[in-house]
């Protein structure tokens, strides 16, 4: 059975919900349809279902369906700079059928969203080589990071390659250097300056040789006409060698060139680059460590059940279903249910949250927590991509694969950056040699330089190594970020509307006030209503079926529905029974004084009513009454404090949510609203304040309004509907994290504009050195081997800055 999901545009009631579930419907394959109108969506259920059999029945119907967007993900090889990722992020987007590609130069990835294409593969790896790089596609793993650095050996040879190349390029600034400071040569060498030249020529070779990497990328990048950094730093030490060649010639002619040799430059340009390149690339690992660390949690082997004893098997080989025991001090491998054992388990390292969990049977545990005590035996609920751990590597993954609006600044800079260097290149060679009348040493000296200092690398680094420490900082403190965007609005949002129950308050509400208008008794009416209340998991149900001590009494209901914004509706032995809001309460009956008084007098008591109707006859008026959460006041406080507005908005009775914002200090209070409505309310605050306005919710009813704001956050006790259209999920339901988030928004946004504000500045400030400004007023030459340094130094600090995030509180 294939199950698909699609969005639906130009739907506006239930009877063309009806017209696309039939059109879609009657395509061959498809078995069911069904249509959510509040989220616009359309699920389709069949064999074999195709998506443009889909569109077109759609589209027939007077509708327009959206393509499901896929996703998939490309290792990049060759990349060096911003203007590398940005040419293949052009070169990707002009594929058909791709909607949007984004690299990301941190981990070297692309991330291509496309509707359905079974070459899409074949052709972004194809595209990606004719612009001089290389995409091998990487199969969505939650067991291993989506960042994978250099192994352990690779790391150490790539070392010892620079070690080498160290040695040799020191070698050669003795020989071509030491006579300046009075250092001693071979007397050989000091009478023969070929001999020399020739030494240094061939000390150089093997420099070249470790550094062919460089030139392999960076003139293929010429090639095909998107010149990058490799293909600066190639450009200057080829020039550098090319002119100490020719110069060599001359010596051997018997022209004395010898002060204008540039190998020892070539070689140590060279040499910086690559040990900037890998401290760079060591840096850069550190920022997925968060995603190391959530993979780590979750154990190689467990002991499953095979119907005689406990083995020992692979996590991977688990199906659901298995028995899996896990003993004191052990990390439980898998979701699943407890089925037998009583203990207090940590799940600290997953939601941040330190005190102890008591876990008994029925009771649900995650993979990567820790159990503290008793043996526990559990049943495997949830495997593969599909646990906690998975997800959370998937969310955390994709919101440092993704791209903040703020990086569209640096990719317009990168697309004209590096032609413009060739080009500053150029003016200052012409002009200290043609115009200024310097000799051609002077002049290549100054186009080498100019060359090798400029560092695009630098600006392609700024934003997503502190997105990827940023979201990793979060996902360490229970924080799932989903995206990049979202990290970067939450530092100038003007508004934070939160929902009620469950959000600002415990969400575990209790009955504490019944009063009955027919003749039946308490206990009479809380079965009938508890019967009503057990096919319904909204959290006012739940506290309702909890007052009924053998839920084996309760009575069948048939033709359950739920009235949206209302209440819900059933039927029992005949008869039709409502529980519902104060808010439908007046279109169904006639309210007598007697009720008018006892609705007031729960209101005033901050209790929330719920109506019990049999048969269009009210039976009985009971009021539940929930705990404000711990921190509730203070993340209120802090947000008004910080010049944030708080809002509440809640279905729930008017008076009694106006007594819950009064003890939290929450001014603007909406009440009596129906899910559709919150996104009304969401639209009408963002257009009040003119800004950024975020939506704080737990159920199904939250879902429009989370997906309306500009950032929804769902607290991770909340619905699967509501955690998914969220931008942002809290894992230990703490409300402080509304703030903690907050926060962290303006740290990583303030550490992104550090690193732009440095990667633009030391470029600004280092080209025109390097093009001899200093020189023109009296002042010494740019030398290019300190050009290569700071070069490679400027990348450094830009990862090194970053990473100060994973430190901060």
């Amino acid at each position: 059975m294939v199950e698909r999901q699609y969005k639906v545009e130009g739907m506006s009631c239930a009877s063309c919900a009806t017209t696309v579930e039939q059109s879609v419907k009657d395509i061959r394959g498809v078995e069911n349809a069904r249509v959510n109108l509040t989220q616009q969506t359309l699920l389709v259920k069949g064999k074999d279902i195709s998506d443009q059999a889909v569109k077109t029945a759609v589209e027939k119907a007077g509708y327009h369906l959206v393509l499901p967007i896929k996703e998939a993900t490309f290792h990049i090889s060759g990349m060096s700079c911003a203007s590398c990722a940005s040419t293949v992020e052009k070169a990707v987007s002009g594929i058909e059928d791709v909607v949007d590609s984004q690299v990301n130069l941190a981990s070297d990835t692309l991330t291509v969203h496309y509707h359905p294409n079974e070459t899409l593969v074949q052709q972004v790896e194809n595209c990606v080589k004719k612009a001089g790089y290389e995409a091998t596609y990487q199969q969505v793993s939650h067991t291993s990071s989506c960042h994978n650095p250099a192994s352990s050996s690779e790391q150490n040879h790539t070392l010892r390659s620079i070690l080498y190349a160290a040695i040799l390029s020191l070698l050669l600034l003795y020989l071509a250097m030491g006579p300046m400071f009075h250092l001693p040569l071979p007397i050989l060498l000091v009478k023969m300056p070929l001999l020399l030249a020739v030494l240094e020529a061939i000390l150089t070779l093997p420099v070249l040789w470790i550094g062919r990497g460089f030139f392999i990328r960076g003139f293929k990048a010429l090639r095909v006409g998107h010149p990058n950094m490799d293909s600066l730093v190639v450009l200057g030490t080829s020039v550098a060698v090319l002119y100490s060649i020719y110069n060599t010639i001359l010596i051997g002619l018997g022209i004395n060139h010898h002060n204008q040799l540039y190998y020892e430059s070539a070689a140590v340009v060279l040499t910086l680059v690559m040990l900037g390149n890998y401290l760079e690339s060591r840096a850069t690992s550190k920022t997925t460590d968060a995603i190391q660390h959530l993979i780590q949690l979750v154990p190689k082997k467990a002991d499953v059940w095979n119907g005689k004893q406990y083995v020992s098997q692979l996590v991977t080989k688990i199906n659901v279903g298995d028995i899996v025991r896990v003993k004191p001090g052990q990390t439980v491998p898998v979701d699943g249910k407890v089925i037998n054992g009583y203990t207090h388990v940590d799940e600290s390292m997953l939601t941040g949250e330190s005190h102890l969990i008591t876990k008994k049977e029925g009771s649900t545990v995650v993979g990567g927590s820790i159990n503290q005590e008793g043996v526990i035996e559990v049943e495997v609920t949830r495997i593969g991509a599909q646990t906690t751990v998975a997800q959370m590597v998937q969310l955390v993954t994709d919101a440092q694969n993704s791209k903040a609006p703020i990086a569209k600044l640096v990719d317009k800079v990168a697309s004209v950056f590096v032609p413009i260097v060739l080009l500053l290149a150029v003016i200052s060679f012409v002009f200290w040699k043609l115009i200024a009348g310097e000799t051609w040493g002077f002049a290549v000296t100054t186009l080498v330089s100019v060359l090798v200092i400029a560092c695009p690398c630098a600006l392609g680094l700024a934003t997503p190594t502190a997105i990827m420490v940023g979201t990793g900082r979060g996902a360490e403190k229970g924080i799932l970020i989903k995206n990049g965007s979202s990290l970067e609005q939450a530092q100038s949002l003007k508004a934070v509307l939160f929902d009620k129950t469950g959000t600002l308050t415990e969400g575990k509400p209790r009955v504490t006030k019944i009063t009955c208008f027919a003749d039946l008794t308490e206990t009479q009416v809380m079965h009938e209503l508890a019967s009503l209340e057990q096919a319904s998991d909204h959290p006012l149900a739940k506290a309702i079926v909890q007052t009924v001590d053998d839920m084996t009494t309760l009575k069948k209901v048939e033709n359950f529905k739920t009235l949206e914004g209302h209440g819900i509706q059933g039927e029992i032995d005949g008869h039709i029974y409502q529980a519902i809001n104060t808010t439908a309460i007046s279109n169904r009956v006639r309210l007598t004084a007697e009720m008018e008084a006892c609705l007031e007098r729960m209101t005033n008591q901050a209790l929330t009513p719920v109506w019990f109707i049999k048969d269009d006859k009210v039976e009985a008026l009971i009021g539940i009454s929930d705990t404000v959460k711990e921190n509730a006041v203070r993340v209120v406080k802090q947000l008004q404090d910080n010049g944030i507005e708080v809002a509440m908005v809640t279905g729930d009775h008017h008076t009694t949510a106006q007594r819950i914002a009064d003890k939290l200090g929450i001014k603007h209070v909406y009440s009596e609203v129906r899910p559709e409505e919150k996104v009304d309310v969401v639209r009408r605050i963002q257009k009040e304040v003119q800004g950024q306005v975020a939506m704080v919710g737990d159920g199904i009813n939250d879902a429009p309004a989370l997906a309306t704001a500009d950032i929804g956050i769902a607290i991770g006790t909340g619905t699967d509907i509501a955690i998914e259209s969220a931008d942002v999920v809290l894992m230990k339901s703490d409300l402080w994290d509304v703030w903690t988030f907050i926060h962290l928004s303006q740290l990583t946004m303030r550490n992104i504009k550090q690193n732009l504000f440095w990667a633009f500045a030391y470029n600004i400030l280092t080209i025109p050195v390097a093009m001899g400004i200093l020189h023109w007023f009296g002042g010494p030459l740019l030398n290019p081997m300190i050009a290569g340094a700071a070069m490679s130094l400027s990348s450094v600090c830009v990862v090194l800055n970053a990473l100060r995030l994973r430190y901060m509180k």
